[in-house]
Order: C-alpha cells, then sequence, then structure tokens
C-alpha cells in the first residue's frame, strides 16, 4: 500500500519501498513535480551528505546490484 495515497498495490502497480514507508510512481511523480517547482532550500538533498555523494560514478555504478538485490527483497516482503 502506497503510504502516501494509500491505494493498494494492486491499484498502484510497482511500489518503491523501505522499512517505515512505499511510495507509488503517481505520489512519486506529483512529489518530483512539488520539488521541481519548489526553490532549493538549504536543507535539501544537495546539501545533506549521503554515502552516495561521496561516490565516484564507477563506484556507484558498481553497488548498483547491491540496490536491486534490496528491491527484489523489498519486492518479494510485499508480495507476503
Amino acid at each position: 500500500m502506497c503510504s502516501y495515497c494509500l491505494r493498494v498495490r494492486s491499484e498502484t502497480g510497482p511500489l518503491v519501498a523501505s522499512p517505515l514507508a512505499a511510495i507509488c510512481r503517481a505520489c512519486a511523480d506529483r512529489a518530483q513535480e512539488l520539488f521541481a517547482s519548489a526553490p532549493p532550500s538549504e536543507t535539501g538533498p544537495e546539501t545533506l551528505p549521503t554515502p552516495w555523494h561521496k561516490l565516484t560514478d564507477e563506484a556507484l555504478l558498481e553497488r548498483l546490484p547491491e540496490v536491486a538485490a534490496a528491491g527484489v527483497q523489498v519486492e518479494s516482503h510485499l508480495a507476503m
């Protein structure tokens, strides 16, 4: 179930999920539109240090299989 619109997966299609929340494509698209139309803030993602910002492009690409495996785990958990 999408944590934002509360529609179930059969209505939304695939979800992006974490242990605390899930978001459907429609809600993610709406969020992206909001971020695109809002002025950048001092606390935006570009100012927050994350492990991904420290990686080179090559190192980030090397991590993609791990990210994909995590996605498979999330999908299998949601299917239960």
